[in-house]
């Protein structure tokens, strides 16, 4: 039986358990990881199960690791405040300043863009920064995706089962990750309630290749997430 990396929170050892015995997992650990470079270090590759799970409010899906050195962290789309400025976020924060300025409910951390690009007041909130991959080739976006969809779809059963926040899928690989486990979540569910409520959108960093119409700008995912939560009785994100 695999050993859980120590970096992850006891909450989740139950429910990960099965998980780290998948042989895409074990023939990524024995056979892929050890020939070649990957990102983020190994030590930061369960990053995001430090948060307890059941302080999960709010999962944004992304896509895999930043592929060029120094970038990934362990987060999905967080980087160090030492590192610059990717494109993605450039784009994640243009979308919230857009929507800052046109809604009353969507209101920014009062904290500079060096530590705003970090995401950590995302994630002190609540908000669960997860990859459909969790380790990528150094230059080769999605080389490790194959080996990872178990378990992420494992990660995606146990958090929709035991905590039901609110989703947020960004890009083809969320989205089709988000129709194949979701599905059955959206029949027969109230209007405005919050529990496993899905939202889809393009990956942010669509954006650049398509001069600004990929689909991402104008999803005011910052704004309707808010609106879910105030409905709800609970607490808006400070974005």
């Amino acid at each position: 039986m695999e050993e859980i990396p120590k970096i992850i929170h006891p909450s989740w050892h139950p429910h990960l358990q099965p998980l780290f015995n998948l042989p895409s997992i074990l023939k990524l650990k024995n056979e892929i990881l050890v020939h070649g470079t990957f990102y983020p270090q190994p030590e930061n590759i369960f990053r995001v199960f430090k948060m307890p799970l059941h302080e999960i409010k709010i999962v944004i899906l992304a896509q895999d690791p930043y592929p060029k050195k120094g970038q990934a962290n362990g987060l999905a789309m967080s980087i160090n405040p030492e590192v610059k400025m990717t494109q993605t976020l450039r784009i994640v924060h243009n979308e919230l300043m857009d929507e800052w300025e046109k809604y009353d409910n969507v209101t920014l951390a009062e904290v500079d863009i060096v530590q705003w690009k970090s995401l950590h007041h995302w994630v002190d909130q609540g908000i669960f920064l997860l990859n459909t991959a969790l380790t990528v080739g150094r230059g080769e976006s999605n080389s490790h995706r194959e080996y990872w969809e178990d378990f992420i779809a494992g990660v995606i059963d146990i958090i929709a089962s035991e905590v039901k926040p609110i989703w947020l899928l960004w890009g083809a690989n969320a989205r089709d990750m988000g129709a194949y486990i979701f599905s059955h979540h959206e029949e027969g569910r109230p209007r405005g309630h919050i529990e496993n409520r899905t939202m889809s959108a393009s990956h942010p960093v669509s954006e650049s290749y398509s001069k600004g119409k990929g689909g991402f700008y104008g999803c005011n995912h910052f704004k309707k997430v808010n609106d879910l939560l105030i409905e709800n009785g609970k607490q808006a994100i400070n974005w």
